[in-house]
């Protein structure tokens, strides 16, 4: 059994972040590649929605945790206390990992020191594993890409009921000028606050926004 762990949505200023992972048996692997499971950054929204229904269907057992915006920044800011969002993320790997029960993992690793994080990493998971922790080598594995596919599928589908119910506010990325118009016109709402994340400092959207 082969297991791959990735996120979805860390960089986003609206919404949640996703980690999701997904075991597969090994012989499996070459299988799931033939129907063009890729990293989900590569494909489009249509594209991913179809090869989540494969990996479903191929996967021995799948399981994501959901971080919420208000978990999100108290991680954030706190980072002397709580570890800051790479040790957020660290604790839901390390329970997705648990639940799927897996020996041979790869996780896209968010921290830059790989060494640190495998080691903390392994602490949190009570058998031997063999974990590999990366930062881009990996996209493109069948287990990871799988994760990767899931979770965002799944964050996308909470990103598309939240525009549903409180309008168009765009990819929920600073990047994008249509989610940074969005939020300098309700950053202070609060009906808003448990789906916009407040460590995205309005003066730096601001900033974004006049560059």
């Amino acid at each position: 059994m082969i297991a791959g762990v990735d996120e979805a949505g860390r960089g986003s200023a609206i919404g949640p972040i996703i980690i999701a992972g997904v075991l597969l048996e090994e012989e499996l692997l070459k299988t799931v590649k033939s129907y063009g499971v890729k990293d989900s950054k590569k494909l489009s929204p249509e594209g991913r929605e179809k090869l989540y229904k494969v990996i479903v269907d191929c996967a021995v057992r799948i399981v994501f945790t959901i971080f919420n915006p208000s978990t999100i920044d108290r991680y954030v800011k706190s980072k002397k206390t709580l570890g800051g969002l790479n040790v957020l993320e660290l604790k839901g790997i390390a329970y997705v990992i648990r639940e799927l029960r897996a020996v041979k993992i790869y996780v896209d690793c968010p921290d830059v020191n790989l060494m640190r994080f495998c080691r903390m990493l392994k602490s949190e998971i009570p058998w031997n594993a063999e974990v590999i922790v990366f930062h881009k080598e990996y996209d493109d594995h069948p287990a990871v890409a799988s994760a990767s596919i899931v979770a965002k599928v799944l964050r996308d589908r909470i990103i598309r009921s939240l525009r549903d119910m409180y309008g168009d506010f765009g990819s929920g990325y600073p990047s994008d000028l249509k989610t940074i118009s969005f939020l300098r016109e309700n950053y202070e709402s609060k009906s808003l606050e448990q789906f916009i994340r407040r460590s995205w400092k309005i003066s730096r959207l601001n900033h974004m926004l006049n560059a």
